[in-house]
This record gives C-alpha cells, sequence and structure tokens, in this order.
C-alpha cells in the first residue's frame, strides 16, 4: 500500500468535514488522487436506511443499525484499496470508530462491537485523527449551521452525544488499531489543517 488512508473522527459538530475537506483541496492542489468519503453514505442503499432513521422516519433496532454500517463500509473496501494501491489518498469522514462509539452509546456490548469490526475485515486507516470538542460546543455549532429544525435525531440529544464521546475516549484510552492523533477540535480550521497536512505528507 502506498498511499494513505485518513479517517477523521469525533462528535456532531467536531469539524471533521471542514478538515476532510481542507485535506481533500491540499491533495488536489498537489496532483495526488483523493477519494473522499462520508459516513453514513445516504447515496447507497445501507446509508439511505440509516439516513432516514437521523431523520427519524425509520427505527431499525441497535443491531440492524450496526450491521447496515457494516455494510455501507464494506461495499467501498475495493474502491479503497485501489486508491491506495495506486499512491493516492482516502479521506473519509466516519468510519467503524463512529459505529462503535455511537451504537455502544445506544447499548450495543463494546466487546462484541469490536469483535465484530474485526470479524469483517475492513480496510484499515493509516491514521485517524480524532477531533476532539466539548459536546456543547458541538451543539451549538450544529445548531447554528442547521437551525434547531434541521438537527437529526442525534445531534438534538446533548445526553446521548455525551455518552458518545465517553466511549469514544474509552476507545483511545485503550488504543485503537492504528496511529490515533487527537486534535484540539476548538483551534482554528487553518491551523488544525496544517497539522493534518504535515502527518499525511510524512505518510506518503
Amino acid at each position: 500500500m502506498d498511499g494513505a488512508f485518513v479517517c477523521f473522527e469525533g462528535i456532531e459538530g467536531s469539524g471533521k468535514s471542514t478538515q476532510l475537506e481542507m485535506l481533500r483541496s491540499a491533495m488536489e492542489d498537489a496532483g495526488r488522487r483523493c477519494l473522499t468519503l462520508f459516513y453514513p453514505d445516504s447515496a447507497s442503499e445501507y446509508g439511505a436506511i440509516i439516513d432516514r432513521y437521523l431523520k427519524g422516519d425509520a427505527w431499525p433496532s441497535v443491531p440492524e443499525l450496526f450491521l447496515l454500517f457494516m455494510a455501507d463500509f464494506a461495499k467501498d473496501s475495493y474502491r479503497i484499496e485501489e486508491v491506495l494501491d495506486e499512491g493516492g489518498v482516502v479521506a473519509c469522514s466516519r468510519y467503524y470508530y463512529s459505529t462503535i462509539a455511537y451504537q455502544c452509546a445506544s447499548g450495543f456490548d463494546y466487546q462484541r462491537a469490536k469483535d465484530l469490526v474485526k470479524a469483517v475485515a475492513l480496510p484499515k486507516p493509516s491514521v485517524v485523527f480524532y477531533m476532539d470538542v466539548p459536546v456543547e460546543i458541538g451543539y451549538n455549532r450544529k445548531l447554528y449551521s442547521k437551525g434547531k429544525a434541521g438537527l437529526d435525531v442525534h445531534e438534538k440529544n446533548v445526553e446521548y452525544i455525551g455518552k458518545v464521546r465517553l466511549i469514544y475516549e474509552k476507545m483511545i484510552n485503550e488504543g485503537i488499531d492504528t496511529t490515533c492523533l487527537r486534535l484540539d477540535g476548538t483551534e482554528r480550521a487553518e491551523e488544525l489543517h496544517k497539522t493534518v497536512l504535515k502527518h499525511v505528507k510524512g505518510l506518503l
């Protein structure tokens, strides 16, 4: 694998998509292929069900949601490996770390979640950037950008997102399956981008 697989993780409003887009732009300016992935992928049949759930139009069980996410990731495995083999960059906003954090915050067994992820054998990121922000800041960012009526079922549930953040912390403190860099998501996006870009260039 000659490329770099970069994953941005964190709670709602932590700045994942902003950093992903800044990285994509920098890679394209440098003439390097960059595949960007956002999960859930509402264009896929799996992601479409998850999207309906987030909008309050469907209520799959927690195990069903977990497996829907796994299928949503797995469908892109071939594309990811192809880009990496060509020396390109794959950058995704959310991956199986999010699934563990969010579904375990909903009651899914933590060890079972990790075992299932391992069994699926998805491509592993080269680095995970964990965008760390307090729950209140993330909520207020989403509230500002989308308005109260536009918030999805997760974004509007501050107590739930607090539980998600605790699962993220548990995973990171235990040590995840690849390099993980914690970034202060309250810093200016441009400064965070410099850190991200420096590290990604070191992988290529």
